[in-house]
């Protein structure tokens, strides 16, 4: 091999890894290409009664656990004066998400009050759209400490949502 034709291999090498390093820095400078968001749990507002009248100080407890990533969270707050609790959304992030998969997220709202303990929300996500709990409406609950457990309709074909919650 030649002296020029050495030059042109090593020539088509350096370009070769140019244009890989580029593509690896805008892949990892573009964040909506880096990095993928995932609404995991929609806000929710609610309101917490007993017998018709506002429960202050509840506890209200929620979870998730994404079955993609492996990963789960919680959190909780307290109901104000008004029995009236507001929990912020959830938002996880992937790196490789447009690798394709089912979504799948179990969720879990509880609240504790007089030492007892209520399933509120019980649900498993299946789309990562903020408000894909419902169909795009936003999670609004009336929950009274009386009501039996039960399974509501969603919204979504083939989703329940289970608690004492109704949803408004």
């Amino acid at each position: 091999m030649n002296s020029r034709q050495y030059l042109y291999m090593r020539f088509n090498q350096l370009t070769r890894i140019r244009i890989a390093l580029l593509s690896l820095a805008l892949l990892f400078s573009t964040e909506s290409l880096a990095m993928f968001n995932y609404s995991l749990f929609s806000e929710v507002r609610g309101v917490v009664v007993s017998q018709g009248k506002p429960v202050a100080g509840a506890v209200i407890e929620r979870s998730y656990d994404w079955s993609w990533k492996e990963q789960q969270g919680k959190d909780q707050v307290v109901t104000d004066d008004k029995g009236e609790f507001y929990l912020s959304p959830i938002v996880g992030t992937a790196f490789l998400g447009w690798l394709p998969h089912q979504p799948m997220v179990q969720q879990t709202i509880s609240i504790k009050h007089g030492g007892r303990s209520y399933d509120a929300w019980l649900y498993t996500k299946s789309n990562y759209r903020p408000n894909g709990e419902l169909s795009g409406k936003p999670i609004q609950l009336y929950c009274s400490l009386e009501a039996p457990a039960q399974k509501k309709e969603s919204g979504v074909p083939n989703r329940w949502v289970n608690g004492i919650c109704e949803l408004r």
